[in-house]
């Protein structure tokens, strides 16, 4: 601070405001799933440029006790290496992740309790990163697409998901890269038309790829637009037949499997992630078990809910209703 003031000012305004100054700013939280460390990138550089300046003080004070350049920068290193050499030794074991396996095998876990070649929908960072670990580095249950909810958001993740990865083949999205691309129906609103009761899953995706005028409404001063649903109520017809030869159905269920899945979407806007979920439903056509996982947001279900079944750690998307016992199931039976 004596000999170059303003620096030193400068690298305690750095320290300062990426340091306390942040945590005051975002209102960190004292709790998180894990470390935020980075948070304090800007603070830990300032920092290390002190800890540089303070070797070369303690080099500087060594002058009258040793005149070697040599020694005394060796004594000065030695001296800066046992503030860190104590916290190495008393924080070694507090940061040690030898012989810590939950994350890893939770993520196994999940992967095995889909079906071959299924769709798993996760919630993002903390359930998704140890799935990919366990895919891209022990090689487990490739064959299982992992799709990121909340990067479904983005044009870039889902044309990821339309070329095959691993073992697994596109998911099967019908949409046109136009039609997701950023800042294009990044969200339908609900605009409710009293003439549409409900809507026909496979008919709302035709007509959103069609850019259609039937879903448009105008907003802001009324020169633009944008897609939206008109019900909240949503309907797939099924193929019970060609569903129950599949035999994706397990026995005890097979007197739930409905001609047609009715569910209700609670949200006042479908954001791109959802119509990604509506898509694959409609074009799918049974072909590959699809899942949530069982850490993914209750309010990313759409509603979809009756139609889960757990099987492990995830929730399998099936067209047989928890609400009802079909008698199409028995005549396809």
């Amino acid at each position: 601070m004596r000999r170059d003031g303003r620096n030193a000012f400068i690298v305690g305004l750095l320290f300062v405001f990426t340091g306390l100054a942040i945590v005051l700013y975002l209102n960190q939280p004292p709790i998180e799933p894990r470390e935020r460390d980075y948070t304090f990138a800007g603070a830990t550089f300032a920092f290390a440029i002190w800890i540089g300046l303070g070797v070369l003080a303690l080099a500087d004070l060594l002058k009258t006790a040793l005149k070697a350049d040599t020694a005394r920068a060796a004594v000065a290193t030695l001296l800066g290496l046992v503030i860190p050499g104590i916290m190495a030794a008393q924080g070694w074991d507090d940061h040690d992740r030898s012989d810590r396996y939950n994350s890893v095998d939770s993520a196994k876990n999940l992967l095995n309790s889909c079906a071959p070649n299924a769709i798993l929908f996760t919630n993002g960072d903390n359930d998704t990163f140890p799935l990919w670990y366990a895919q891209e580095v022990e090689g487990i249950r490739t064959d299982v697409r992992v799709a990121v909810l909340s990067y479904l958001n983005t044009d870039w993740y889902i044309d990821q998901m339309k070329r095959r990865a691993y073992k697994s083949q596109p998911l099967p999205i019908s949409m046109d890269n136009a039609n997701y691309a950023q800042g294009t129906n990044d969200y339908l609103p609900y605009a409710e038309n009293p003439a549409v009761k409900e809507i026909d899953v496979r008919q709302f995706m035709q007509l959103v790829n069609q850019n259609s005028d039937l879903l448009k409404v105008s907003y802001g001063d009324g020169t633009k637009s944008l897609l939206s649903f008109p019900s909240r109520k949503f309907y797939l017809p099924i193929d019970t037949a060609a569903v129950y030869k599949m035999g994706i159905i397990p026995a005890e269920r097979r007197r739930q499997l409905v001609p047609r899945m009715e569910w209700e979407v609670s949200k006042s806007a479908i954001e791109k992630k959802s119509l990604v979920i509506l898509d694959i439903l409609a074009t799918n056509n049974w072909q590959r078990p699809v899942y949530f996982s069982s850490t993914v947001d209750s309010r990313d279900f759409m509603g979809l809910q009756p139609y889960f079944q757990l099987e492990g750690m995830a929730y399998r998307i099936l067209p047989a209703s928890t609400r009802t016992t079909s008698p199409a199931a028995k005549k396809a039976t």
